[in-house]
C-alpha cells in the first residue's frame, strides 16, 4: 500500500494533467476511478493501474473529429506516463501505468463500457479531476439506454480501440500496433462493419452481422461514396483499394487509422440508431396526428405523384404555368394535421410547411416567406422515401426599409450565399422593420401605433435563393447532412448543376422512415 502523502501526490499530478488536457483539447469531464478512489485510495499499491475516464467534448463530431482528438490526447497521455514513472519508482518503462477510457456522450448516457460491464459508469464512484469532487456515478450515465445489441457492440468496439491506442507507456511502447496482416483490413473492423451493415438492412439473412466479407464490401462501398468529402476519407479509401488489389503501394495501417476505422463504424452504427429512433417517433406521431397515409414519407410520395406524374430521375420545370400547377398541387391544403406538418423544407435551416399559396404571377407565399420562384426540379430516384423537390427563386425588390452599403450587402451574401431581409407587413399594406415588428409598435406618419394585432412577419430574398422540399421523415432530415446540403445549394446558385451529385449523396443517407 502507498502512504497517504504519495496518494495525494499522484492525485495532484493527475489533477494538473487533467486541467492541461481540458485547456488544450477540451473535455466534457476527466475522472479518476478504481483503486485510487475506492476507500480513499487505501487499496492502491505500486503495482496498481491508474484508471481514467475522459468524456470526449460534444463539439467534436464525426469519425474524423474524434480520431483527431484522440490523436492529440495520445501526446498528453505519453507525457503523463513519463511524469508518473518517478513517483511510482517502476523499473519497467515499457508497461503503461494509466488506462484511459475515452467515451462519447452517447456512450455515457447509454452506460456502455468497452468490456460490457453492466452499469459500469452508473454505479462506480468517480473523482472529478477538474474540481476535485467525488461523485457517485458518471454524469448522466444510463439515462438513455440503447437496446440494439449491434449498436452497443459497435460503440464498445470504438471505445476499446481508443483505449488500446492510448495504452502507450513511458518509453513510447505503443498499446496498439500497426496492421499489416493478410486480410485487406483488420478482421475486427470487417466484423463490426458487418454489424453496421446489418443495422441498415434488418432484412439481411440470419448471421449476416458476422459476415466479414459483407462488412468489407459495405465499408469499401461507403468509403468510395464519401472519398471526396474530406482528404482523410480519400486517403483511407485509397489504402483499402490498394489492399484489395488496385494499383499503388501497399503500406501498413497506422495505429491511428485503426482508430479511424473504428470511429467510422461508430458513425455508421449511430446513424442507423438515429434513423430507427426517428422512425419509431414518427410512427407514433403520425398515429397520434392522424396524417393520411400514415408516415410522412408515404404522404409526401402521394403528393409528389399527383404533382409530378410520370417523373423518374430528375425532371426540370421552368415555365411559370407548370411551376405554379406543380407546386400548388404538391403543397395544397391541408398541410397541417393536429398541429403537425408532414412536409418540410431544408437549406441552411429547416422548417415545416403549413401554408403555401400563389399570390401573383411567379410570386408565392410559403408560410411567412415571400418567393419569386423561377424553376423547380422533381427528383425521383425510384425510392419513395428519398423523393425531393428542388426550388430556385430569383431576387426580389427590397422593401426600402433598410439602408445598406454595397459592402454590407456583399458581406451578407458571402456569409450566407444569398441576401435577405425581414420585415413586418401591416394589414393596410404598409411595411415596418423587423425590430418594430418584434416590439409590436411602430412610428408611422408621426404617430406611435400598436401593431401587435395588425402585422405579419415576412422574409424576402433579395438575391437568388434555393431550397429543397421533402417529407419530414426524409433522410435529408439529418443534421450530419446539413453542411453538405448548404454547399450543394450554394454551388447551384453559382450556376453548377449539383443535383445528380446531391441525389447520389441522399441515396446513401441512413433511412429515417421505410
Amino acid at each position: 500500500m502507498i502512504d497517504p502523502k504519495q496518494i495525494q501526490q499522484l492525485r495532484d499530478i493527475l489533477g494538473q494533467w487533467a486541467k492541461t488536457v481540458a485547456s488544450d483539447l477540451g473535455a466534457d469531464g476527466i475522472y479518476l476511478f478504481g483503486s485510487l478512489v475506492y476507500r480513499n485510495g487505501t487499496q492502491f499499491v505500486k503495482e496498481s493501474d491508474i484508471d481514467l475516464a475522459i468524456q470526449i467534448p460534444d463539439v467534436v463530431e464525426g469519425a474524423i473529429g474524434r480520431t483527431a482528438w484522440i490523436g492529440k490526447l495520445f501526446d498528453h497521455k505519453l507525457k503523463l506516463e513519463k511524469d508518473l514513472l518517478a513517483p511510482f519508482s517502476r523499473e519497467n518503462a515499457g508497461e503503461p501505468i494509466c488506462s484511459v477510457v475515452a467515451i462519447t456522450e452517447s456512450e455515457a448516457r447509454a452506460d456502455i463500457h468497452k468490456d460490457g460491464a453492466e452499469e459500469f459508469f452508473k454505479s462506480n464512484p468517480f473523482l472529478n479531476l477538474l474540481d476535485n469532487n467525488e461523485i457517485d456515478g458518471f454524469p448522466n450515465a444510463g439515462e438513455a439506454p440503447i437496446r440494439d445489441r449491434l449498436v452497443r457492440q459497435c460503440f464498445r468496439f470504438a471505445q476499446k480501440k481508443r483505449n488500446a491506442f492510448l495504452g502507450v507507456s513511458a518509453n513510447g511502447s505503443p498499446g496498439l500496433q500497426e496492421f499489416d496482416g493478410a486480410d485487406p483490413i483488420p478482421k475486427d473492423v470487417m466484423r463490426h462493419a458487418a454489424m453496421a451493415a446489418r443495422l441498415r438492412n434488418p432484412g439481411a439473412p440470419r448471421g449476416a452481422e458476422y459476415d466479414t466479407q459483407a462488412g468489407l464490401d459495405f465499408l469499401t462501398s461507403y468509403l468510395y461514396d464519401v472519398r471526396d468529402r474530406d482528404a482523410a476519407y480519400g486517403r483511407i479509401h485509397h489504402w483499402v483499394s490498394v489492399r484489395r488489389g488496385a494499383r499503388g503501394n501497399v503500406e501498413q495501417l497506422e495505429a491511428i487509422d485503426w482508430v479511424f476505422f473504428s470511429e467510422i463504424v461508430w458513425d455508421l452504427a449511430s446513424d442507423a440508431l438515429q434513423a430507427h429512433l426517428a422512425q419509431r417517433a414518427e410512427e407514433q406521431a403520425t398515429e397520434e396526428a392522424g396524417v393520411p397515409g400514415g408516415r410522412s414519407t408515404v404522404f409526401f410520395a402521394d403528393r409528389f405523384a399527383q404533382a409530378f406524374p410520370g417523373v423518374r430521375g430528375i425532371s426540370w420545370f421552368d415555365e411559370s404555368d407548370h411551376v405554379r400547377k406543380r407546386l400548388t398541387t404538391l403543397l395544397a391544403s391541408p398541410l397541417s394535421f393536429s398541429g403537425r406538418a408532414p412536409i418540410w423544407w431544408w437549406r441552411d435551416g429547416n422548417g415545416h410547411i403549413q401554408h403555401f399559396q400563389c399570390i401573383r404571377v411567379d410570386e408565392y407565399l410559403m408560410d411567412y416567406t415571400e418567393l419569386k420562384i423561377r424553376k423547380v426540379a422533381a427528383v425521383n430516384p425510384g425510392i419513395y422515401s428519398r423523393l425531393f423537390v428542388y426550388v430556385e427563386a430569383i431576387g426580389m425588390t427590397p422593401t426600402g426599409l433598410y439602408k445598406r452599403s454595397d459592402e454590407s450587402t456583399a458581406a451578407v451574401k458571402s456569409c450566407l450565399g444569398y441576401d435577405v431581409e425581414e420585415y413586418g407587413l401591416l394589414v393596410d399594406g404598409r411595411c415596418v422593420t423587423r425590430a418594430e415588428y418584434d416590439d409590436g409598435a411602430a412610428h408611422i406618419d408621426n404617430q406611435l401605433l400598436d401593431i401587435r394585432e395588425r402585422a405579419k412577419l415576412r422574409v424576402r430574398y433579395l438575391s437568388p435563393y434555393n431550397f429543397v422540399i421533402a417529407a419530414q421523415g426524409s433522410p435529408i432530415n439529418n443534421t450530419g447532412f446539413d453542411p453538405r446540403l448548404k454547399k450543394y445549394m450554394n454551388r447551384m446558385l453559382q450556376g453548377e448543376d449539383m443535383l445528380a451529385a446531391m441525389l447520389k449523396d441522399v441515396i446513401q443517407l441512413p433511412l429515417r422512415d421505410n
